[in-house]
Formats: structure tokens, sequence, C-alpha cells
């Protein structure tokens, strides 16, 4: 905190109405001794913590615009140890013209050798000798630290990053909304860490509505309302079917892809796109699409 003798306006800082982003668990604003009213509780704050073990705060950034009441940071975590950790990481958040503080906790679970984003909301007042009274100078500071930090051997869909392999069913997902924290986010998975870059696009495919999505089989991408093939690796074209356009989605196996058209459901050799067979329908086909069993 600041001098004392440097504040020409004496001011507390402590919480308004909390406001979380993703689950927070707790907080606490902590008042000078001389200030009227109590702290809203008495948890000791996160500048005051001596934790020292794997888990490191490696950056915390505000994030928000500045013009608002709410104070919202990404705090980037990461365990650096050989083993899953669980704890409560503490966020603090002072002013340099204020006195006191406010925590915000969040339920964190980290696999070795992993790093996240955990975002936080606050909503801090001030109040000086005439009331609420925000500093018009000055600037927010931010402390990270954690507590209640625990190993974690084995939980469902847990695995380090030198033993990645598939989840197995509804254990990779063990509560609602993940963990304890409601973080929503599994850091035992081998989820794909930036956008994928496309290999190649086909801007002939036309597609006539919603249901209409391409299948991919055997090495060959079939799409569009003229139901045409493209290879999967680089998009050449196969073969196009000329008949009528397909009004229903395609179903692909044995060899065969078929569909339903204005006039009939038709199966198409998959290899070749040559017609194999035709049933003639008494309407059009709209919805519903031909299932292969």
């Amino acid at each position: 905190m600041v001098d004392q003798s440097t504040v020409t306006r004496r001011r507390f800082l402590t919480t308004g109405t909390v406001a979380a982003v993703g689950g927070i668990a707790g907080c606490s604003g902590v008042l000078d001794s001389d200030a009227e009213s109590e702290p809203p509780g008495d948890t000791e704050t996160a500048a005051g913590s001596d934790y020292s073990g794997p888990l490191q705060v490696s950056g915390i950034e505000r994030v928000d615009d500045g013009g608002g009441r709410t104070v919202r940071v990404a705090v980037t975590i990461e365990n650096t140890g050989s083993e899953a950790r669980q704890a409560d990481l503490v966020v603090t958040l002072s002013h340099t013209e204020a006195d006191g503080s406010i925590d915000r906790d969040r339920s964190v679970l980290l696999a070795a050798g992993l790093e996240r984003e955990v975002i936080l909301s606050f909503r801090p007042q001030f109040f000086g000798e005439d009331g609420i009274d925000r500093p018009e100078d000055g600037e927010f500071r931010f402390d990270g630290t954690f507590r209640n930090d625990e190993v974690r051997e084995a939980y469902p869909g847990l695995v380090t990053p030198s033993e990645r392999a598939a989840i197995d069913g509804g254990s990779a997902w063990p509560g609602i909304a993940y963990d304890p924290g409601a973080t929503a986010y599994n850091p035992g998975t081998e989820a794909p860490r930036s956008e994928p870059t496309a290999a190649w696009t086909e801007s002939a495919v036309e597609y006539a509505f919603s249901e209409s999505g391409p299948v991919v089989a055997d090495g060959t991408v079939v799409a569009g309302r003229s139901v045409r093939a493209l290879s999967a690796s680089d998009g050449g074209e196969q073969w196009v079917h000329e008949g009528p356009a397909r009004t229903s989605p395609l179903a692909v196996g044995d060899g065969v892809v078929a569909f339903g058209t204005p006039e009939d459901v038709r199966a198409l050799e998959a290899e070749s796109g040559e017609v194999q067979w035709n049933v003639p329908s008494d309407g059009d086909i709209w919805h519903g699409a031909p299932c292969h069993r």
C-alpha cells in the first residue's frame, strides 16, 4: 500500500456487488483498522501469502476497457511441477490511492507442465469522508498466489503431457462444468491450441439448404447440391453427378452414395459417380436422409 503521508484524502477500498466470470468462489475486502465498518470477512489477502509450490502466476493483465465499474483481469497460471495440482488461485486488487484490498479466489486444476488463462472480475468501491469517492489519480495493482495446494495423483480424464491418450466416453468429464471451480475445461486433453488452417477450398460446390454438409469416406469428400466428389487430400474433382439436384442429406456406404431428389431416391457408385439404382418417389424428398446399415 502507499505511504499514508502521501494520501491527500483518506479513502478505503472495499467490494461492491460481486461480479464473476467463469465461477468465483469467494472474496474479502480488507479495510484499515480506523474504519468505522468491519470488513466482509477475515480472509488473509494474497499479498500476505508465503506460497512457494510449483504453481506459478506468470502474468496478470487488465482486459476491460477501463471505462466501467467492473475491473476484469486475465491471469496466466502454470504448473511447473511433475504432478497434477489442485489449488485455490487468489488474486488481490489494491489501489495506489486507497487503503485496503479485495481478494477473488478460484479453484483451479492443472496437469503437470500445462499453462492456462483464468478470467476474474472485481467490482471495487471507494469510500472517503464524503461517502463514495473514487480517486481520479493513481492506478490499480494486482497480486496473485495460491493456497490449499494439493497433489491430484489421479482423477477421471487426467493424462500428463508425456502420456497423451484418447479419453474413454464420459469419464473425461467427472462433474457439472468439469471441476469445483466450474471451469468447463479439462486440462488433461490434447485439444488444438491454435486455429486450423485450410488445406484447400472449392468454391464450385453449391449448397441449397442447411442440412447439406459434406460426407467424407475412403479419402473422398462428397458434397454439393449437384453432387460431386472431391479428393480429400487436395480437393481435386473426381466426378460430378449431372442428374437432378439433391434435396436430402447424403449417405455413403458399401461403395455407394445415396440421396433424395425431386424425382426419386438414387444411389451412385462412389468411385465413378454412375447411377447404380433409383426408386421413384410420389413427391419431393426434402427431409430425412437415406440410411445405410
